[in-house]
């Protein structure tokens, strides 16, 4: 059942659709003799339905690798200021490689910063990066050189791709934020509690890299 916070933005086909097309322009503007890193956790189930749909009868489906990053916890509360190579990340090979970087969204672009820093420190001759979705708020000067979908929603909300093997089908989701004080109703039988005073309770949900 749909949480009544969420909004699905896109449903399965239209997922499909827009991996079909990311595939085709990648095929066409870059070739398909390349090197696909997904961004953990749901960029690499991307990257690997890109892969497939790079291959051909004549030529093998495009090597996925992965790279781990981290700024949010499971329940997507931040972490680090700043994403930070996970410890458990295994060394890339991607030396002389052009590499699609894939990820789910890019929110403030600190992320995908990061990993095509980390990409180039491992001797990757070009990196482009694919997204899925794309919304308004980069921080840094960074873009996606493919993108499926290019969503405004604003700050009121937290863009969730859904994708196997984390969910059962895949799906775009638009998850609200708590509004100031409703969080608080919900918690204490006494209704909310002004800001400043002792015991408040305050929301922070964080946006997408």
């Amino acid at each position: 059942m749909q949480p009544q916070d969420a909004f699905r933005l896109a449903r399965a086909e239209d997922v499909e659709r827009s991996l079909d097309a990311l595939a085709r322009r990648l095929a066409a503007e870059l070739g398909r003799d390349l090197v696909l890193v997904g961004v953990r956790r749901r960029g690499v189930p991307l990257a690997r339905a890109l892969s497939q749909r790079l291959a051909t009868p004549r030529r093998a489906a495009p090597r996925v690798q992965e790279i781990g990053l981290q700024r949010y916890d499971d329940e997507l509360s931040v972490l680090h200021e700043e994403p930070a190579l996970a410890p458990d990340t295994k060394p890339l090979q991607v030396k002389g490689a052009s590499v699609v970087l894939v990820d789910d969204v890019l929110y403030s672009g600190r992320t995908l910063l990061r990993a095509v820093s980390h990409l180039l420190e491992h001797g990757a001759a070009r990196v482009h990066s694919a997204v899925l979705c794309v919304r308004g708020g980069q921080t840094v000067p960074v873009r996606a050189d493919f993108a499926g979908l290019h969503l405004d929603v604003g700050t009121s909300g937290v863009i969730e791709v859904r994708t196997p093997p984390y969910e059962p089908e895949l799906a775009v989701v638009l998850r609200r934020r708590p509004e100031p004080g409703r969080e608080s109703m919900a918690r204490d039988p006494r209704g909310p509690v002004s800001p400043g005073v002792p015991g408040s309770r305050r929301s922070r949900p964080p946006g997408r890299d």
